[in-house]
């Protein structure tokens, strides 16, 4: 067989490299396409944060526990902040007398509260978490790894800008069970006052919205 007769059987390196661009270029489309076709989860969740199945986030156990702790901490400096969440990380890496903290703290009625209004929204939300103005937690419906908030988008989004709007976060996938999470947090506003007492975060199962 002669030489020009192989090349005539033979595909051009010009043409692989071209195939390969135009292979390269549909996949690019094709993933641009589903990521603009894709589900805005902010919207998802905002429908779902305010619909009436929700309505208790802002109800009085939840405004009434933060603002009888806020005249409790109202005086409490940063160091001694401090000190209470190094407290409260070395209760939850413990297994002995340390952890009746956090025992303690779940059985207070909001925490309990929190934990029951959880299970109605049948694993829907998988935790709920409600700070005071300084951004410690005064309710839980789960144990947190930190009792301080207040360093967090979570707190510093809502309450620290005495914002209206929700705080959405991004989708994180949680090792520990296996699921995408969302965290989406507002501020908690007295309705007697119109004023900013502290904050509330839930976290979203995105395996089921």
């Amino acid at each position: 067989m002669r030489g020009e007769d192989i090349m005539r059987g033979k595909p051009s390196l010009h043409h692989g490299l071209l195939s390969a661009s135009l292979i390269v270029g549909m996949v690019s489309c094709g993933l641009a396409e589903a990521a603009t076709e894709a589900p805005d989860h902010r919207a998802q969740i905002a429908r779902y944060v305010e619909s009436d199945s929700l309505h208790w986030l802002s109800g009085p156990e939840v405004v009434d526990a933060i603002k009888a702790q806020n005249k409790k901490t109202a005086d409490l400096t940063a160091e001694h902040v401090q000190e209470l969440d190094q407290n409260w990380r070395k209760a939850v890496a413990s297994s002995g007398a340390e952890r009746a903290m956090i025992e303690d703290f779940m059985k207070l009625p909001l925490s309990q509260y929190l934990r029951s209004m959880q299970r109605k929204t049948d694993f829907m939300v998988v935790e709920i978490i409600v700070t005071d103005a300084k951004g410690l937690n005064v309710g839980l419906s789960t144990p947190s790894s930190d009792f301080w908030q207040g360093d967090e988008a979570k707190h510093q989004e809502t309450f620290g800008k005495t914002s209206r709007d929700l705080f959405i976060d991004e989708i994180e996938f949680e090792p520990e069970t296996g699921l995408l999470i969302s965290q989406v947090s507002r501020t908690v506003f007295d309705p007697e006052t119109d004023q900013a007492v502290g904050a509330i975060t839930i976290s979203i199962n995105m395996n089921k919205l």
